[in-house]
């Protein structure tokens, strides 16, 4: 399931690297307003999130660095429990007045939200967009090396490894099941590498179209709740293009 909220200052403002950040700071203040024993679970320890969400900055952002005045945040989950604390912590957020979100010396505050029923995934490969950008890591790697540590499709039979890893650990640990121990794997078809601003520093990325070959299951784990790492921090969300039935 899916929602979409729309924020809407007087004027924008100019991208400081922590815009990010304050996305963050809505959802953290989100869930702690619906449920502060279910945000001291999400937020005390550190563990993957069971939500995605992708943060939209504002049409001149990409050319000129600018944000809003217009700007917006879609929320996925695939877990009953996250989609109900955050829609009660909208609402209560409502009610007090702090439904917004504040960059700089800009107020954007929350003008409309609408909610998106999920798409469902029988098939064994399907083709898929990015919703902003995803990003991936290799456990193999040292966290220091920045080329080595991210990986993305262009370096594919890495990529693929790293993936595989990355959704059963995330699978195992949100979902609390076994993962379904079968092939996973990304096809690129347009694919773009992009280094860009994320939380304590740069992240390499990827954006673009690719099938995804796996288990249904798998893959509408990865539609709920994001490809790769990082997607409690605004990266990962992911929407289907079209579906291809027979491999």
């Amino acid at each position: 399931m899916r929602f979409k909220l729309y924020f809407e200052g007087r004027e924008s403002c100019y991208e400081d690297g922590k815009t990010r950040e304050r996305f963050i700071s809505f959802l953290k203040k989100t869930f702690e307003h619906s449920d502060f024993e279910y945000y001291k679970v999400l937020y005390t320890k550190k563990s993957w999130k069971p939500y995605v969400f992708s943060p939209f900055f504002g049409k001149d952002f990409a050319k000129y660095g600018k944000i809003g005045p217009r700007i917006s945040l879609i929320f996925s989950s695939g877990d009953k429990e996250a989609l109900i604390n955050f829609w009660n912590g909208i609402f209560k957020l409502k009610q007090i007045k702090e439904d917004y979100i504040r960059i700089q010396d800009i107020t954007f505050f929350l003008i409309q939200t609408n909610y998106f029923q999920p798409k469902e995934i029988k098939e064994r490969k399907v083709l898929f967009e990015t919703v902003g950008v995803c990003v991936m890591t290799d456990s193999t790697q040292p966290a220091n090396n920045f080329d080595l540590w991210y990986v993305t499709p262009n370096d594919l039979e890495r990529f693929n490894r790293a993936f595989y890893e990355r959704t059963k650990q995330r699978y195992e640990n949100i979902k609390g099941a076994k993962f379904p121990e079968s092939e996973l794997y990304l096809e690129p078809c347009e694919i773009k590498e992009v280094v860009v601003d994320g939380v304590g520093g740069k992240v390499k990325g990827f954006k673009g179209k690719f099938y995804i070959v796996g288990e249904p299951e798998i893959l509408q784990f990865l539609y709920d709740f994001g490809l790769g790492v990082r997607t409690g921090q605004g990266f990962g969300l992911i929407d289907v293009v079209r579906r291809k039935i027979r491999i």
